[in-house]
């Protein structure tokens, strides 16, 4: 065989290999880790956010940070919820965290990030339109969804969420 016959044949083989392992990890990945639908989904703009206990007639806007204390986006996300709750108050613009956990784990949790809110709520993220968090839904004073922005953000859509309030 020549020599240049047997570097095509080792070529072709590497190839094909490659080609296994991408295709075994893309079956895998879809059988044992599927992508929820509606995961990069959050509340429909223009819908009524489910949450009995929040007050929104009292700000022009408001905040829902929806979090989850186990959310490690969520953790690295906390300088900027410091600086988002200093730029709400100072529009007199109100924040809201919603948490899957008890009020008490939350309140721990938001008080060791130094995230000032006006209110608390436990509730099941899924009630108020979320399926991955973060997610910050801005509502306005009758407690329709006016932007969302889920994950964690990026310097310009920090930049887009405080040019809105």
């Amino acid at each position: 065989m020549s020599r240049w016959t047997r570097g095509l044949e080792i070529a072709t083989n590497i190839a094909v290999l490659a080609m296994c392992c991408l295709v075994g990890t893309l079956v895998i990945r879809s059988h044992f880790f599927p992508r929820n639908p509606l995961s990069s989904k959050g509340p429909t703009l223009g819908s009524q956010v489910n949450l009995p206990q929040a007050q929104w007639s009292g700000a022009n806007q408001t905040i829902v940070l929806a979090i989850n204390t186990e959310c490690h986006f969520c953790s690295e996300s906390a300088p900027f919820y410091q600086k988002l709750s200093k730029a709400a108050l100072d529009k007199h613009d109100r924040v809201i965290a919603v948490l899957p956990q008890t009020i008490s784990v939350a309140k721990e949790y938001l008080d060791a990030k130094q995230v000032a809110v006006d209110t608390v709520i436990q509730a099941p993220l899924n009630s108020v339109g979320v399926s991955a968090t973060p997610t910050l839904i801005l509502v306005d004073s009758m407690g329709r969804v006016t932007a969302t922005w889920i994950g964690k953000l990026s310097e310009n859509q920090q930049k887009d969420l405080l040019s809105q309030l």
